[in-house]
């Protein structure tokens, strides 16, 4: 029988990527919270034990975080989106040029581990609708 390579590694939750993440925040990148994008709650404020590492979190269901945060506003303020790689590459391809005409200091945004991980997976659902995007 022939050996399946395994598959994509999972999407790395380092403080590099929180740090990049928070960065992006303060910056100004807008979000709306939707359903299917990973937060990190870095202030604590979801008392719930989170399935992923260091406080992350997948909204399942915008009602449930709405009844901790009380409306997106909130959530908006309190977490802080971490984009997918393929979230990531669509807010660069709204830039001039996809991005690719940016200062090599501009180019760090996303750790190289996750978007080696994720461009596989991308290119195997490119043809499924993406949410949580940018506004």
């Amino acid at each position: 029988m022939a050996q399946i390579p395994p598959g994509p590694a999972p999407i790395p939750m380092d403080d590099r990527l929180f740090s990049l993440a928070l960065e992006l925040k303060e910056a100004g990148l807008a979000w709306q919270p939707q359903v299917g994008c990973f937060v990190w709650d870095h202030r604590g404020v979801i008392a719930h034990p989170s399935p992923f590492p260091k406080q992350v979190y997948f909204i399942l269901s915008m009602k449930r975080f709405v009844a901790i945060f009380g409306d997106a506003e909130q959530m908006k303020r309190d977490l802080v989106w971490l984009p997918t790689w393929f979230q990531a590459r669509q807010i660069l391809d709204r830039l001039p040029a996809g991005g690719r005409d940016m200062p090599p200091e501009h180019h760090s945004g996303f750790p190289a581990a996750a978007a080696e991980t994720q461009a596989s997976a991308s290119r195997q659902g490119a043809g499924r609708k993406r949410r949580c995007m940018p506004r």
